[in-house]
């Protein structure tokens, strides 16, 4: 399927174009890397929610709502949606920032097959602002 965006031609994927996924997991899949994608929705409810595959590589979204969804680096996001928002206990969506932090520890662990230094690390999340700010 192609479509343009702003005079560009994209030959996007057919399985994961213009398809709403909000709130699933795709992070088993194994077709996602190296393709373009276009109109997909795959928005979350859990800020940097981890529901694509953190392997894949040169994945181009277009046009995608992407919020709350973490995308791994070596990934393209063109004139898509990728915020941070939580309920708040007003009943809204609030705009958060992630604070990291990272706990060092002795030690290395295995991850797949590669050997990190083991730690532990927690996020947590403020409201910085309304996602729909009243009277907007």
């Amino acid at each position: 399927m192609k479509e343009t965006y702003q005079g560009i031609q994209y030959d996007c994927d057919e399985v994961y174009s213009n398809k709403d996924h909000t709130g699933h997991d795709l992070s088993d899949r194994k077709d996602i890397s190296g393709i373009v994608i276009h109109g997909l929705c795959l928005s979350n409810e859990t800020p940097n929610a981890r529901v694509l595959p953190l392997d894949i590589t040169g994945t181009t979204f277009l046009c995608c709502n992407l919020d709350n969804v973490f995308i791994p680096d070596g990934n393209t996001l063109i004139n898509c949606s990728n915020r941070l928002f939580q309920a708040q206990e007003d009943g809204h969506d609030w705009i958060v920032e992630a604070v990291v932090q990272q706990t060092p520890q002795a030690g290395k662990m295995q991850l797949g097959g590669d050997t990190l230094d083991a730690g532990t690390q927690q996020t947590t999340y403020t409201a910085v602002q309304p996602l729909n700010p009243v009277g907007s």
